[in-house]
């Protein structure tokens, strides 16, 4: 039996404690305001007990110049020192009853089942049994966790595989370049939504389709200068080669058209016995200039 606190010093609150004149008798009570060592004298007494020394040195004081330290006397003189960080004994016969024993040792939870209705209690005794059922509440809460992911990631997904299953989304092949189809796809969807650009584009003008007289081409093709000699062409065209010029008949013919048949337009000269004069008259009669004419209004055909 634990007859004396000899000694406390470094631990806690208990700094330097002296409890030399103090024995304890088979009842003994020890009476403290919150914050005056008690629950510090419990955790002392549990570590002689289970023999775990960190309980005393995670409770070391604050800024003590004392390191951790107790001396306790048992029946019959027996003494059991706490020194250095060890316990020189064990004494399993100390059992502490306190806030952290039932924090350790007892579990009560209230849930309720919706099938029965009402609440129910939950009972756990033992530092294993309490062990126990911590192991199940944290395996309940990481499978509720599980079940919540899951959840959530079919939600993310669900807004990809509308009008389909799951199941047959998953299904699908995959596409290796799926980002480069999709942008090709898009501009095509921009480029087809561009209806007012394309609205507003000038309309093409509509390109009448030529009208060829091919009746009245032949008709002048197939005409003759019956009426013109043909000495007189073969001289005129003998004088047309001496002056070498593409637009000499053309001014031959407008140039005749200026004189009276006895005088020359051009010097005033007599006419009258003036072959090549003649053969103009012969060449470029009124026949001759309405074939020019028509043949002049058929140009565009070449």
């Amino acid at each position: 039996m634990l007859e004396r606190i000899t000694d406390i010093s470094g631990i806690g609150l208990l700094h330097d404690a002296n409890g030399k004149p103090h024995t304890w008798r088979k009842a003994t009570l020890i009476y403290g305001d919150n914050g005056r060592g008690k629950s510090t004298l419990a955790t002392v007494l549990r570590s002689l007990s289970t023999g775990n020394a960190s309980l005393i040195t995670q409770r070391k004081t604050l800024d003590g110049s004392l390191q951790p330290k107790v001396t306790l006397h048992f029946a019959n003189g027996h003494q059991v020192n706490f020194a250095a960080g060890v316990w020189s004994e064990q004494r399993t016969e100390v059992i502490v009853f306190d806030a952290d024993f039932i924090e350790r040792n007892v579990h009560s939870g209230g849930t309720v089942n919706t099938s029965q209705r009402k609440n129910l209690l939950e009972f756990a005794l033992g530092e294993p049994a309490v062990a126990a059922r911590a192991t199940v509440e944290k395996a309940t809460n990481d499978a509720k966790k599980a079940a919540e992911d899951a959840q959530s990631l079919i939600s993310q997904i669900s807004g990809l595989h509308l009008g389909t299953t799951l199941a047959q989304f998953e299904a699908l092949e995959a596409v290796p370049d799926a980002d480069t189809r999709l942008a090709a796809l898009q501009n095509q969807i921009n480029a087809a939504g561009n209806i007012s650009i394309i609205s507003a584009k000038t309309v093409p003008a509509v390109v009448l389709e030529p009208v060829f007289d091919l009746a009245g081409v032949f008709a002048i093709l197939g005409m003759s200068l019956q009426d013109v000699h043909a000495d007189a062409e073969s001289v005129v065209k003998a004088h047309l080669l001496k002056l070498a010029s593409k637009d000499a008949e053309d001014w031959l013919s407008q140039g005749l058209q200026f004189g009276d048949g006895k005088t020359c337009p051009y010097c005033d000269q007599a006419l009258n016995d003036n072959d090549l004069i003649k053969a103009y008259q012969t060449h470029f009669n009124a026949s001759y200039a309405e074939l020019r004419s028509k043949v002049a209004a058929q140009k565009w055909l070449s």
